[in-house]
């Protein structure tokens, strides 16, 4: 059977899940509804998956397009680019909130487990590691129909860093359904 990916992001957590020995099942889309994306089932438990996808904005694009033939840290002007990048704080999450939770909200009210899992597509510059510092603080309230975030990083950071964590999971004490704690280890 050959399933078609609309992102980046839902073919990166297809990977990531069958690399782990999970199942992965794409959930057609319902036109009438909000539908989420994947259900992942583990040992015989199941769970609910919506994925997002964060993208640079076109400001980032550009610096980055420029930056190419640099190393980091190997060039002043590159360093200075740096600086000029658009920062996205905690709302490069929160942002996605909104849709996940009518996309995953039956689900939760059914008991299923729900995961969030959002890939950082972006390579450069603060937006990149923000949503990450923001979770791993507990700046970010999770919505109760979530039972968990699962932070994927840029496939280009963890490809060329192999010591570097290519995802987080944060679970979420307020969720309606408690998550799996032996889920994504």
């Amino acid at each position: 059977m050959i399933v078609e990916y609309k992102t980046i992001s839902e073919c990166i957590f297809f990977e990531l899940c069958s690399r782990l020995g999970y199942v992965v099942t794409k959930i057609p889309e319902d036109k009438n509804s909000y539908t989420p994306d994947f259900i992942v089932t583990i040992d015989k438990q199941q769970l609910i998956a919506e994925v997002k996808q964060i993208d640079d904005n076109p400001e980032t694009k550009s610096i980055e397009k420029n930056l190419l033939p640099y190393r980091f840290g190997e060039d002043e002007e590159m360093d200075m680019h740096i600086g000029d990048v658009k920062v996205g704080r905690p709302t490069l999450i929160t942002s996605k909130f909104d849709k996940a939770v009518k996309q995953l909200e039956s689900s939760s009210n059914q008991g299923k487990i729900t995961l969030l899992a959002i890939y950082l597509n972006r390579f450069l510059g603060r937006g990149a590691y923000e949503p990450q510092i923001a979770l791993d603080q507990g700046n970010i309230k999770i919505p109760p129909e979530i039972s968990a975030i699962m932070l994927i990083q840029n496939v280009d950071i963890v490809t060329g860093y192999p010591d570097f964590e290519p995802y987080k999971i944060y679970p979420n004490k307020y969720a309606k359904v408690p998550w799996g704690e032996s889920f994504f280890l």
